[in-house]
């Protein structure tokens, strides 16, 4: 066999596989596989929880929320029906999201 130095670019590609980029696999026949679905509903979860944690109100800061496919689920307590409200619009605006459902529960806390 010729050595190294002699080999043509594309002979060179059958000895030595390159590596570009890390994206290369044997196993998955060259190409990188797409996320898998758990991960993208991961990375949709991360960002509704981005969202509402950068809205500004502490009161959103402890919402919990579900993803299923594209629908979110929000879930906790608030302490107004525009709290409610606007935890909706601010997940609502997030990229990804198709659709809310909104199961915060308002819990109006009396002075003790």
């Amino acid at each position: 066999m010729a050595s190294s130095a002699a080999l043509s670019r594309t002979e060179k590609d059958r000895v030595e596989p390159r590596e570009e980029s890390g994206r290369r696999s044997r196993h998955s026949g060259g190409f990188e596989r797409p996320p898998s679905r758990d991960f993208r509903l991961q990375e949709l979860k991360a960002r509704v929880v981005a969202a509402l944690l950068q809205s500004g109100y502490a009161a959103l800061d402890f919402i919990g929320c579900d993803v299923e496919a594209n629908r979110v689920i929000l879930y906790g307590t608030v302490p107004s029906y525009h709290m409610k409200q606007l935890a909706q619009v601010f997940v609502q605006r997030v990229d990804g999201v198709g659709r809310v459902e909104n199961r915060l529960a308002v819990e109006r806390r009396r002075p003790a």
